[in-house]
């Protein structure tokens, strides 16, 4: 009922400019009241700090008692040999010790087995060489022995075609007996044996060599030739000098086969004088 009245208008000014000022007064003491509690939760907090430092000092200490009961736990069980992840370990080295030493007998056996199968190959090959050589070496020395029986063949027929105009024979001489009444026969001096045979080659021996492969392989031979002059002492002490048909004569096929010679179309065996 005053709401209208100049009083209601004052008193409701009034009221609330007390009430502004109380708010004011309210708002301070809370300001204090709040300083109050800050002080207050500032020491709770450094209590509580210094508690929570203490507490994890204990609790260092308890992890760290913990660690060197553990590893003094750790070291009395390896003493022991009773460590599990030692033992573990130990076991690992020894598998992997042990696949070593296979692996390395395998290798052993099979560089074994190489050296082996190198020194039969080596020892095949130097048996092979061996043998291959000695056949060669055979084989060369027959040859040769062959080629050198060949030509003593070759020079023994030459020498017995050359050598049957100035071979010797001996005279066959008879001895009578001498009767009772023929008179003491006068000593006679012993004839002496003839000199052998000698023969003076005017020829070069080249020539001579060509001139008997001639006659061995039955050629005529041609060309020009030294007269050869044959000088030999027969029964009665008297030089014979044989001078040589002239170059120009045709001269008659001669050859040597099977150890026969051909001479005027016939056949002659050696050691037979042959007169022409």
């Amino acid at each position: 009922m005053y709401q209208d009245s100049p009083y209601s208008v004052v008193c409701g000014q009034e009221d609330y400019d007390i009430e502004e000022e109380n708010e004011d007064y309210i708002d301070d003491d809370r300001d204090l009241d709040d300083q109050d509690e800050t002080d207050e939760d500032t020491e709770e907090a450094s209590e509580t700090d210094m508690g929570k430092s203490e507490e994890y000092t204990e609790i260092k200490e308890q992890i760290y008692q913990d660690k060197l009961a553990s590893l003094k736990k750790q070291l009395q069980q390896l003493k022991d040999g009773t460590h599990t992840e030692y033992n573990r370990k130990v076991k690992r080295l020894e598998s992997q010790y042990k696949e070593r030493l296979r692996l390395n007998i395998i290798y052993k056996d099979y560089l074994t087995e190489c050296v082996e199968r190198d020194y039969i190959l080596d020892k095949k090959a130097a048996i092979k060489e061996f043998e291959e050589k000695k056949t060669d070496l055979k084989e060369n020395l027959v040859a040769d022995m062959e080629e050198k029986r060949k030509m003593i063949e070759s020079d023994r027929y030459s020498m017995e075609l050359t050598g049957d105009s100035t071979e010797i024979k001996p005279i066959m001489t008879r001895k009578l007996r001498r009767r009772p009444n023929d008179p003491v026969p006068e000593k006679v001096e012993k004839r002496r044996k003839p000199p052998p045979a000698q023969l003076n080659y005017l020829l070069d021996e080249k020539e001579i060599e060509n001139d008997l492969k001639a006659i061995s392989r039955g050629k005529i031979l041609t060309g020009n030739r030294k007269p050869v002059v044959t000088q030999h002492y027969n029964t009665g002490n008297i030089v014979n000098q044989h001078i040589p048909i002239p170059i120009d004569t045709v001269l008659v096929e001669t050859r040597i086969e099977d150890g026969k010679l051909l001479y005027e179309r016939r056949w002659y065996k050696f050691l037979i004088n042959i007169v022409p």
